[in-house]
């Protein structure tokens, strides 16, 4: 144990009772002897342990994983199907794109395809139903028309026989002598929007009505000209 002097900081000898620099009396003061933590300290503070991501370390030369990219069938089934024409395109593009997909993990696009092939059974099975419906449609509105047309005939030749009785038996040189007394007004082709035409006779007396312009109901298998309506022989389609 080192023993200083107190007043003057000399070193005395173990067991002096009095410096011999300064003569000072020395009392034993025992060096502090100053603590200092050790790493495996238990009292010393530590820190949390902090965590750190470990990153796999590549192989020397290995190339950067590729971006997954949109695969082009998935895309052309996508647009075939929208554009209606092509629907059967979208179905068989779809089926393509989803097994290319399937062994590919960088294409996508798998939204796409499923939709082309979704999409593409309803789009044909509406046009085959346009297909089927739309000529009959168009049939149906057509034999309207006709049934329309035979009718405003009949009742243009019933006029034309009134007007007889009240003339002597004769027969009107033009449609417009129907009207107002006969008829309030002269009606029209239903199907082209045009007067029918008329042409009466004297001695003997006769009329004939019909139906004009080119094609007013050949979508029913009627010839041009047709129907027609005569004082002799009545209704005529053919």
């Amino acid at each position: 144990m080192n023993i200083y002097c107190t007043k003057c900081g000399a070193p005395v000898p173990e067991g002096a009772k009095f410096c011999q620099k300064c003569g000072a009396e020395v009392k034993a003061a025992p060096e502090a002897a100053q603590h200092v933590p050790h790493e495996t300290d238990q009292h010393a503070p530590q820190e949390p342990p902090r965590y750190v991501p470990y990153e796999v370390p590549s192989a020397p030369g290995a190339a950067e994983p590729e971006a997954q990219r949109y695969d082009g069938f998935a895309i052309a089934s996508f647009v075939c199907a929208l554009t209606i024409v092509f629907w059967w395109l979208g179905i068989i593009f779809g089926i393509i794109a989803l097994v290319r997909m399937g062994g590919n993990k960088k294409l996508k696009g798998m939204w796409m395809a499923i939709v082309g092939i979704v999409i593409g059974p309803i789009v044909g099975i509406m046009m085959m139903m346009a297909a089927i419906l739309v000529p009959n449609f168009m049939r149906a509105r057509a034999h309207g028309q006709m049934t329309a047309c035979e009718s405003n005939m009949k009742n243009i030749g019933t006029a034309c026989e009134m007007y007889a009785t009240d003339n002597v038996g004769r027969y009107p040189p033009s449609l417009q002598y129907l009207t107002p007394d006969y008829l309030q007004a002269l009606p029209r082709c239903i199907s082209t929007d045009l007067e029918y035409g008329y042409e009466s006779a004297i001695e003997p007396d006769a009329y004939t009505i019909w139906c004009s312009g080119a094609s007013a109901h050949t979508a029913v298998g009627v010839n041009t000209g047709f129907p027609q309506y005569s004082s002799h022989q009545g209704l005529m389609t053919q």
